[in-house]
């Protein structure tokens, strides 16, 4: 016997700044839409697919100024899709 399981999750983060009165440390919105599917057996064993940021959006994470006055940004990770496989003991 098997229990089946899918979450379908969305992250949603707006205008933030992350320094104050840093002119260069504003960023978002960030939006982020996640699929994650699991199947566990009764053995103890359970299948996990997911994949991250479906629309492959490209946003601003985070801004900050450097040390030479230039805008520094981290960007949203891109599409990503994986499977885990775990075991319970």
């Amino acid at each position: 016997m098997s229990s089946d399981e899918i979450e379908i999750g969305y992250n949603w983060v707006g205008k933030s700044i992350s320094a104050f009165g840093d002119p260069n440390a504003g960023y978002g919105p960030v939006p982020n839409l996640s699929l994650r599917s699991t199947v566990t057996w009764d053995s103890g064993w359970s299948v996990t697919g997911w994949a991250q940021n479906l629309a492959d959006d490209r946003y601003h994470t985070y801004g900050f100024t450097d040390l030479f006055f230039d805008a520094e940004f981290y960007v949203q990770k891109p599409r990503s899709f994986g499977i885990t496989l775990k075991r319970a003991f």
